[in-house]
């Protein structure tokens, strides 16, 4: 057994803007050390931020010598697990689309993560809030990048796994940031892209206009429950093709995630 290196970690914050790129680094203070773990080692010190849409907020931390003491309810599922974790928190003022990846991670954490938030401390099964879906190419090395749409007003619990026998311990990076949830309807077009339906092919199209690289598609009906994805590899100027077949009318969101952020359109499907 591997045995366990105990720190004192600082938690840093970052937050930039996604449409202005400006950047403010906040350096939180340090919570009085209890036991052996880290300094946001309990739920209950974790440190909220508040995520406004467009934002983009970046935790930093080390999970090495977390205890499980605290962390969920007993005989909860993650309980079961045997996993500890670390934590950090954010609130969020308006319904909104949250994204969460561990881009700039260690690469144990490409294997081993927690799938969920919490809405509480410690957490039993029925506040666990389960990522929609996971992308694992957008951080370029298999890091996951984890979806949470509509999340409703409030505060939510982000938990880092650790697990030293597992290798999963060492320094991290927690990438969260926030679209508003979608109310409009018809076609939503800007210069980076935009979608249409073609109802007589049963497709979406979406046609992309922005630097390219590596994108992922979420399409969510008006409930925000996941009906579609896919990733591509963008070019400016391509054009990209996704099934109707079997939609049902209403208003659908389209979530288009990059390396430099991520948007959305909402869009009609009609009789």
């Amino acid at each position: 057994m591997m045995s366990p290196v105990y720190t004192n970690t600082i938690v840093m914050e970052q937050r930039y803007p996604l449409l202005s790129i400006a950047t403010l680094l906040l350096s939180l203070p340090a919570l009085a050390q209890r036991g052996v773990g880290p300094t946001n080692d309990l739920c209950d010190s974790a440190i909220f931020s508040q995520l406004d849409t467009t934002d983009l907020i970046i935790f930093t931390g080390d999970n090495t010598g977390a205890t499980a003491t605290g962390d969920f309810e007993q005989g909860s599922v993650p309980f079961s697990s045997g996993n500890a974790a670390v934590w950090h928190g954010f609130h969020l003022d308006v319904c909104a689309d949250v994204t969460l990846a561990l881009c700039g991670s260690s690469s144990a954490f490409v294997a081993h993560y927690w799938t969920f938030l919490t809405t509480s401390c410690p957490a039993g099964d029925a506040a666990l809030v389960y990522a929609t879906s996971i992308d694992t190419l957008l951080c370029g090395n298999d890091l996951p990048t984890l979806f949470f749409p509509a999340l409703e007003p409030g505060d939510y619990y982000v938990p880092v796994l650790s697990n030293e026998n597992l290798g999963v311990f060492g320094p991290y990076t927690l990438n969260v940031s926030a679209l508003p949830c979608a109310t409009g309807i018809g076609e939503y077009s800007t210069s980076a892209w935009s979608v249409r339906a073609l109802p007589g092919f049963e497709q979406f199209e979406l046609n992309y206009g922005g630097a390219g690289g590596v994108g992922h598609v979420i399409v969510l009906d008006a409930m925000g429950r996941m009906v579609l994805e896919r990733g591509w590899t963008l070019q400016p100027g391509s054009v990209h093709l996704l099934p109707l077949a079997g939609f049902s009318p209403g208003i659908y969101r389209i979530q288009l995630i990059e390396k430099s952020g991520w948007s959305q359109r909402a869009i009609a499907v009609c009789d």
